[in-house]
């Protein structure tokens, strides 16, 4: 509805103006409104992704994959976004096995969508 909608612009509104935290709570409350089942898929992306990167831009590079990955069991079509996302996290956290693994499926879906 339109509650959970206000909290994920309201997030987006804290990242530009650099509120982490702030960010980190709407993006949240924007995900607890409704329960994922009753979320558009698109919506329910944008909330996950925006928390994701909300916690990343806060260094809690952990729960910002956890986040994206999440983000990416769904069928959605920012399935790209997510693991370029998913990817710089992983190389932060200096895990480069998995951000190679990421990056290695963004070259396969590019292949594929060309």
């Amino acid at each position: 509805g339109e509650f959970e909608e206000a909290h994920q612009y309201l997030g987006k509104l804290h990242m530009k103006m650099k509120e982490f935290d702030r960010a980190v709570e709407s993006f949240r409350r924007c995900l607890e409104l409704r329960p994922e089942s009753a979320l558009s898929t698109v919506r329910l992306d944008q909330g996950l992704i925006g928390l994701a990167d909300a916690l990343r831009s806060k260094g809690e590079l952990q729960q910002a994959v956890y986040h994206y990955s999440k983000a990416l069991v769904q069928d959605n079509r920012y399935q790209l976004v997510c693991l370029l996302k998913r990817m710089t996290a992983y190389y932060q956290l200096h895990r480069y096995d998995e951000a190679e693994l990421d990056a290695d499926e963004l070259l396969l879906n590019k292949v594929a969508s060309s």
